[in-house]
Parts: structure tokens; sequence; C-alpha cells
């Protein structure tokens, strides 16, 4: 009977240990649904930060009467906008476009209004004199130096240096 009951142990043994298994691993699905459910809640927050922040700016960007750091990162913004528009404008004008000063749609050339919007256009000319073309390509040249400076300020905010 001693081998009966030797058997009788390893049997509830594993048992026991089968059913720990189990429930460890029922434990682990549990922490990791959990887990993702957390994950879920803190970007939720995090797009409500966002959202909170983008309508802030909207309504309160230009007002002088706030707190200099939140004054500055308007500043920023603003500047970012700028060179971004200034990005469109360079690759509306290589494709023979332009971009509505209102609404940011591209627009062929010769369009006096936007379709999309109403804003009177201004009229490109028809022929662009030496002169004229040395202006863009200088203005062109400043578009980029202004945005070099911009990456080099962003890699250096990326590493903690400003």
């Amino acid at each position: 009977m001693p081998f009966k009951d030797s058997i009788s142990k390893i049997a509830k043994s594993v048992e026991g240990s089968a059913k720990y298994v189990a429930k460890k691993s029922g434990d682990m699905v549990e922490i990791t649904k959990l887990g993702r459910e957390i994950a879920s809640q803190e970007g939720k927050i995090k797009n409500l930060y966002y959202e909170l922040g983008r309508l802030f700016y909207e309504r309160y960007g230009g007002e002088k009467d706030f707190d200099k750091d939140i004054s500055d990162i308007c500043v920023q913004i603003n500047e970012k906008y700028k060179i971004i528009l200034g990005i469109k404008e360079k690759i509306a004008s290589l494709k023979g476009m332009k971009i509505c000063p209102r609404c940011g749609q591209e627009l062929d050339i010769k369009i006096a209004y936007c379709p999309m919007c109403g804003t009177k256009q201004e009229m490109a000319e028809e022929v662009i004199g030496v002169q004229d073309r040395d202006v863009k390509v200088d203005e062109n040249k400043e578009l980029e130096k202004e945005c070099e400076k911009d990456n080099a300020s962003d890699e250096s905010n990326e590493h903690g240096d400003g």
C-alpha cells in the first residue's frame, strides 16, 4: 500500500501544482488585461491634455497677460506654423500652385478666388523677372536657414539642452 499512497501523494501534488499554474496563468492574463486598460486610459488622458492645450492655444494664444512659460510656448507654436506655411508655399510653388492665405488650400496659380473659403487671391505675374527670381531664391535660402536653426533648436530641447 505504501506504493499506492506514494502515487496518490504525487497525483495530489501534480494536481495541486496544475491548479496553481492554472491560477497563476489566469492571474497573468488578468494582469495583462488590466495593464492594457491602464495604458488605454493613460492614452485617453494624453489625448485630453492635447485637446486642452489645443483649445487653450486657439482661444488665448495671442494674449499677453499669461504666464511667461505659456506665452513662450505660444510664440514657439506660431513660429512653427510660419515655418510650415513657408514650406507649403515652397512646395506649391514648385508644383506651379499657390496656398490660400486664409484656409491653407492648395490652389492653381491662376485662380482668383479660393473655392473652399471664397478669399480673393493675389494673382501671380505671368512673367517673373530675373530680379524677382533672385528675391525668391533669397527667400528660399532664408527659409532653409530658419528650418535648420529650428531643427537644431528642437534637437537641443530633446536632449535637455534648452
